[in-house]
């Protein structure tokens, strides 16, 4: 995977260089917003271990971040009746991730091309982690199509990974002018350009 790192590294670092030319230094805020520590830091580390415990861990790592959401939007007027419904809903879908391997399946019918196309728009649609998970419930026919797939899909859209949800929320939070809209205008021209240079030099 060197060749295919360096080739989407290049290319990314000249696309952001000609699309974002550098503009006049905007003065920094004078104090940074206050970092804190919640339900985000302990879903985190449960989806970690899920990931690293469960075989299927797509969807269960899906309802951790549910739940977070919902914990984080409620507290403090979640109760012990909803808490209990949303872990439920995390063991009827560990076990549904468990028998499901439609995805995997799909891709080892596709072609390289067709592989890095597919999981890079499930990263949109899923998120890259998820899609991860999902499509490699067996071994793949393409594992190199499907990493620089799920690797550079989620330049498409915010939707597609974690860090770019947390950088716009981030840059929003100090009035930066982030655009999710602009991401993907952006996006739309940098995936097919890096993903085809990376499964060329692959």
């Amino acid at each position: 995977m060197l060749g295919a790192r360096i080739a989407s590294c290049a290319l990314t670092a000249g696309f952001v260089v000609v699309a974002l030319r550098p503009r006049a230094a905007v003065p920094e805020a004078d104090t940074p917003p206050p970092f804190r520590l919640g339900v985000g830091v302990a879903a985190v580390a449960v989806a970690a271990a899920l990931v690293v415990g469960v075989r299927e861990p797509a969807l269960p790592v899906l309802a951790v971040g549910l739940c977070a959401t919902a914990v984080r939007r409620e507290l403090p007027q979640v109760g012990a009746p909803t808490l209990a419904m949303l872990f439920g809903l995390a063991v009827c879908l560990g076990t549904l991730a468990r028998a499901w391997d439609g995805p995997a399946t799909l891709l080892a019918e596709s072609g390289t091309w067709a592989t890095a196309a597919t999981s890079a728009a499930a990263s949109v649609l899923l998120n890259n982690l998820p899609a991860a998970v999902l499509f490699s419930a067996q071994p793949p026919a393409h594992p190199s199509a499907l990493l620089v797939g799920l690797d550079l899909g989620p330049n498409l859209a915010v939707t597609g990974s974690l860090s770019a949800f947390l950088w716009l929320r981030a840059a929003r939070a100090v009035g930066a002018d982030a655009s999710a809209a602009t991401y993907s205008r952006l996006g739309v021209l940098l995936v097919p350009l890096t993903i085809a240079g990376a499964l060329c030099a692959s």
